[in-house]
């Protein structure tokens, strides 16, 4: 068994951010933290807001399509690609992406 579950590990990291200074990554400045994912066969589009409140930034559905992640995953560096995956009320909750907009972006 995992000592955390997604929720708490996101919880820790988000901690940790708060007392290091930010590295000098394309990532880092576009996101303005590091991208989180919530991997799950069981997540909830009714449990959006949840994630996001816990500083998840995005999602992606068991069994994983690792064609579709590497895509989403561009999002980290290519705001444009982003954008494409955004969340979108009505959209197939199963194709995954992203919850929140770039920190560039905001």
């Amino acid at each position: 068994m995992p000592l955390l579950n997604g929720y708490e590990a996101t919880e820790c990291i988000r901690g940790m951010e708060k007392g290091f200074e930010p590295p000098h990554r394309l990532s880092h400045q576009l996101n303005g933290r590091i991208p989180t994912f919530a991997v799950s066969a069981s997540l909830l589009e009714e449990k959006r807001q949840e994630i996001i409140n816990f500083g998840i930034d995005g999602w992606i559905l068991k069994p994983i399509d690792f064609t579709r992640l590497r895509t989403i995953l561009k999002g980290i560096t290519d705001p444009a690609q982003r954008l494409r995956d955004m969340y979108r009320e009505g959209r197939s909750w199963e194709l995954g992406g992203w919850l929140c907009y770039p920190a560039s972006e905001s």
